[in-house]
């Protein structure tokens, strides 16, 4: 059974001393009982005796996260489906409280098929509503897997999905939800390939797999990309399976480059492609590129729509921008800009986008080290200014280090600019910095890279 927690995708704060509520939950689908059962502890049959809220307690760093300890379930057991339940007659459970905190509400005298996983640094295992615990009138399909494990056949684990075209309106709903069928599916693990096609109505399967992680990659058509969620499966039986959706998406791209009057290029500038036709919002439908060292750039996997093309267009929280943008062919306001009407999946080229001498920029360059003092590729340069209120933001996209580990990034001119380098890869971030004052932009920077504070390298941690 599996070791890890499920695929349990939590947004939560925690205040200390605050209750469980302060949480809050969103969930990926637990997928059927042959996925299911291999993503928790144990399943079993048990017959609610008691539940008892528990007292809520101060969260420690280094401490187990306190989410879903509200509530203690006692259970009798009356049928062991899977995994270790142990061998006494009743069994204790936490879940939270329930609303934001991803708990499940039991009732007592009731019959469940409870999903339980184990938490380290924990007693007790838990559930939630993220699993497919259920009462027992509702898991005929939990049933019929679990009573069947020992008995099923080992011809192998299935890796089954759908690929359909979708496009979201301004307020998330579907304007386009329809299959993609034909379209070459692609399952690797390790070395090991297998292709399929999409059915008609976007359905792919792949049969007789043994354990290990898979990705599912669908070679999209031209016009197109295609997102797997999630990207990587495990399959840990060969009794088991694994649903993944693919989504395809319209593939808009926008290209041009970025100069000055006398047609020099402007290297590592952010350009932002805005929404023009969902007013309010634009800020939140947006991508952007960075320039090359010839100014070129190209703006990927825009859905159809109406753009308006912007550099130095970074805003706060509000959508106000910090700067005053500078909005294609090169003009300071927005009705002066060009409209660029963009069709599903079209690539559209647009003229120079010429940036006036009166709006000033400036370009850092450098090259980012490691921890052996050799130049390296692939990390990311983020540059941060201080901000109107003392606090220092972001500004731009991160620039790439090319393979002699040099950038290039260009900015609106500050008094001052804190480099940040970045390298991650599986199991490792390195970050290292550099702070440059306007007066020294045109010397090189240097960034070397170190391993960072044990509090810098936690997770969903940034610049």
């Amino acid at each position: 059974m599996a070791k890890a927690a499920g695929t349990l995708l939590l947004a939560w704060l925690w205040l200390a001393g605050a209750p469980p509520d302060a949480a809050a939950c969103s969930c990926s689908p637990p997928g059927p009982p042959c996925e299911a059962f291999w993503k928790v502890h144990a399943v079993f049959v048990g017959r609610v005796l008691t539940t008892a809220e528990q007292p809520s307690q101060p969260w420690k760093p280094g401490e187990p996260s306190p989410f879903g300890l509200g509530v203690k379930v006692t259970l009798a057991v009356v049928e062991r489906l899977a995994g270790d339940s142990g061998d006494e007659p009743t069994i204790e459970i936490t879940t939270g409280r329930g609303g934001g905190d991803c708990g499940y509400r039991f009732e007592v005298g009731g019959d469940y098929v409870v999903y339980a996983r184990k938490t380290e640094g924990r007693a007790l295992m838990s559930t939630d509503i993220c699993t497919r615990t259920r009462p027992v009138s509702q898991a005929a399909d939990d049933l019929r897997y679990g009573r069947q494990l020992g008995t099923a056949s080992q011809s192998g684990a299935q890796v089954s999905g759908t690929l359909k075209h979708i496009e979201r309106g301004p307020t998330g709903q579907f304007q386009v939800d329809e299959p993609m069928p034909d379209v070459p599916v692609r399952l690797t693990r390790e070395g090991w390939a297998d292709e399929t096609r999409t059915a008609g109505d976007g359905a792919f399967l792949f049969t007789g797999l043994a354990p290990g992680d898979y990705q599912v990659d669908a070679q999209a058509p031209p016009g197109y990309y295609t997102r797997s969620y999630p990207g990587t499966v495990k399959i840990a039986d060969a009794r088991g399976c694994a649903v993944i959706v693919v989504q395809g998406f319209f593939d808009g791209r926008i290209s041009g480059r970025l100069v000055r009057p006398d047609r020099t290029p402007v290297p590592g500038a952010t350009v932002r492609a805005r929404r023009d036709d969902w007013p309010g919002r634009s800020s939140l439908l947006e991508e952007s590129a960075i320039t090359r060292d010839d100014g070129a750039y190209e703006i990927v996997k825009l859905p159809p729509g109406r753009y308006r093309l912007a550099i130095n267009a970074d805003s706060d929280f509000r959508g106000q921008p910090y700067r005053a943008p500078t909005y294609h062919p090169g003009v300071a306001g927005v009705d002066e800009a060009t409209v660029i009407d963009l069709a599903g999946g079209q690539q559209v080229p647009v003229t120079d986008m010429v940036v006036p001498m009166t709006v000033g920029l400036v370009t850092l360059r450098g090259t980012v080290f490691g921890v052996d003092g050799r130049p390296v590729a692939g990390a990311r340069v983020y540059v941060e200014v201080p901000g109107a209120q003392g606090s220092d933001r972001l500004i731009g996209d991160p620039a790439p280090t090319g393979p002699d580990g040099r950038f290039a990034v260009t900015v609106g001119d500050e008094a001052r600019y804190r480099l940040i380098g970045e390298l991650r890869t599986p199991g490792s971030l390195l970050r290292g910095e550099a702070v440059v004052d306007v007066a020294d932009a045109a010397a090189p920077v240097t960034i070397r890279l170190t391993p960072p504070q044990a509090a810098l390298s936690a997770p969903g941690s940034r610049p």
